[in-house]
């Protein structure tokens, strides 16, 4: 059943299909995902998250933020947008910088 459908809050909802609690780890520590598993030795219900690399993630252990990345297509964006100062440039030059022949 799909989590959104269960009743309950963002830590355990309870499934109608099969009768449970189902938990969520990804919102919950280390500490309080054993404690749930020493209670419900037996079957136990729980949603959890998984990194590409297949490691568990919970409150306590969260990846990461990566830091941002230019994409190559950011970049030809940014050219192409600069790419007039090419021929505005030197006209700028001399308004800036008077000829000093006069």
């Amino acid at each position: 059943m799909s989590w959104d459908k269960m009743v309950g809050d963002e830590r355990v909802r309870f499934c109608g299909e099969c009768q449970r609690q189902v938990w969520n780890f990804f919102e919950m520590t280390d500490a309080e995902i054993v404690e749930v598993m020493r209670v419900n030795p037996e079957r136990l219900c729980a949603q959890i998250t998984k990194t590409k690399d297949g490691t568990l993630v919970t409150k306590d252990h969260r990846p990461a933020e990566r830091p941002f990345r230019f994409s190559m297509m950011a970049m030809m964006a940014l050219a192409t947008c600069l790419s007039p100062l090419i021929f505005v440039a030197p006209g700028l030059y001399r308004w800036l910088v008077p000829n000093q022949d006069s």
